[in-house]
């Protein structure tokens, strides 16, 4: 039996609140709104840039300003994404560790998939198997096909999803895979416990542990 463990990116790997909240602003400074703060930005991330960007720019928005505003943020943070971007402390190790008990690597998230794929490639060179992120051709989480995709191309068995939102939780529950849900990310332990998070982690340690647990049941 081979088990895939599939990360989410955003709020569970690596740390990118910096880079999206700079580039949310930079667009609204550009189409001259009122800029957001770092902890409305925190709120919005999830469900895939369209609605990030939606969510960060006034109720009542017109659908040309909307669409150029979403093609500017797209090239903006394709080119800063990674400025302060970084990876959790520990997490490349922890990577790595499941690498050598014999698990698969992938990850599945809502970010563009070309910025997912740097991102993965430069904070995490070799220890990721398969990398999902959004195009055209997949519905976002927490529709469960992109989930569906990485564990194909992985020839996994078992899939354990690791994330960090409730749009984790329902992504996971779609596709019928355990979820461990981190505090550390995007949303509290009190938020994810509301939205039926089971499996907790408050640490990098608690992350292991707890996958180690569901992949002995």
């Amino acid at each position: 039996m081979k088990t895939a463990i599939i990360f989410d990116l955003d709020g569970t790997i690596l740390d990118t609140l910096e880079d999206l909240y700079l580039s949310v602003n930079e667009m609204l400074k550009v189409f001259g709104f009122p800029l957001r703060t770092r902890q409305e930005v925190r709120s919005f991330v999830g469900n895939g840039v369209p609605r990030l960007v939606e969510r960060a720019l006034p109720n009542g928005t017109d659908v040309d300003t909307f669409d150029k505003a979403l093609c500017f943020f797209k090239q903006y943070y394709d080119a800063h994404c990674n400025d302060h971007t970084k990876a959790y402390p520990g997490m490349n190790e922890a990577l790595m560790r499941l690498r050598q008990d014999g698990y698969l690597l992938g990850v599945v998230t809502n970010k563009i998939h070309t910025a997912a794929q740097i991102l993965c490639k430069t904070h995490f060179d070799g220890l990721i198997d398969e990398v999902q992120g959004q195009t055209g051709n997949l519905s976002p989480k927490p529709d469960p096909s992109s989930l569906m995709l990485v564990r194909d191309k992985l020839s996994a068995d078992r899939v354990i999803y690791v994330g960090d939102s409730e749009v984790d939780i329902q992504t996971a529950k779609n596709f019928g895979a355990p979820c461990v849900s981190v505090t550390w990310g995007f949303k509290n332990r009190d938020f994810l416990m509301e939205h039926g998070a089971v499996h907790i982690a408050d640490s990098i340690p608690q992350m292991l542990e707890r996958i180690y647990e569901i992949n002995k049941n």
